[in-house]
């Protein structure tokens, strides 16, 4: 048996690997979408989720802590533009 000799830093001693980004996930209200959503928050990243059940998505973004939520149809194109115009204005700090 080797013993490691390399230094690992406690997640109170580096900096959140996403910190400042913003990170849009669609389909993030269950599963593997609500997985990364919770991962990229506690990465520091501002979390703007999307998807089509608004009720779901209103308990995942607070739990997420998200920017916004949204529902919107990927095939329907008003919405998907409504989605996007609502993403490019969010006020990220």
């Amino acid at each position: 048996m080797y013993a490691s000799t390399a230094t690992t830093l406690s997640a109170a001693q580096r900096t959140p690997g996403l910190l400042g980004q913003t990170v849009v996930v669609i389909g993030g209200s269950s599963g593997i979408g609500l997985e990364t959503a919770r991962l990229a928050g506690a990465e520091g990243a501002n979390v703007i989720l999307r998807g089509r059940n608004p009720d779901r998505f209103e308990r995942a973004a607070s739990e997420v802590q998200a920017l916004t939520s949204a529902a919107f149809d990927a095939a329907d194109a008003a919405s998907s533009t409504d989605s996007s115009s609502a993403c490019r204005n969010q006020s990220i700090m």
